[in-house]
């Protein structure tokens, strides 16, 4: 890499500050009982959250790294149902794919997923707090 060349990108916060995979994570925990924790250097959606860890694993690499982190709003015009039906789908091919349940665990998870999400409905929309991380790293000389 030529010194002095730019890589951006960005990449989610740890699960806590991110609602958008906590509410899904909780609605099917309440149900089932604890998941297996996901390794966090494993691929996935999380893989950089730890923002330190990161900047560690690419300075290593010959790159020079900051990162800033922001809080934004994912807005969508789904309602509370309609992501409920999504993430019902989602939960039963990623967290439930090991479990045997049942039509009313599933309508406990969905009613939970409703009310979840519901909490953060407003007008036309729901609105899910996220924190992302902006990394910006620079091929070192």
């Amino acid at each position: 890499m030529d010194p002095g060349t730019p890589f951006v990108f960005s990449a989610w916060a740890p699960p806590p500050r991110n609602p958008w995979f906590g509410i899904p994570r909780a609605s099917v925990e309440a149900q089932v009982g604890a998941l297996p924790r996901p390794d966090p250097q494993a691929p996935g959606p999380f893989r950089f959250a730890n923002a330190d860890t990161t900047i560690k694993e690419i300075g290593l690499a010959g790159w020079d790294v900051e990162v800033e982190t922001e809080s934004l709003v994912l807005r969508t015009d789904r309602n509370a149902e309609s992501l409920a039906d999504m993430h019902l789908i989602l939960a039963e091919a990623l967290l439930l794919k090991d479990h045997d349940i049942s039509e009313a665990d599933r309508a406990f998870i969905w009613n939970n997923l409703r009310d979840g999400f519901g909490e953060l409905a407003g007008g036309d929309a729901v609105e899910v707090p996220a924190e992302i991380h902006f990394f910006t790293a620079t091929a070192s000389n």
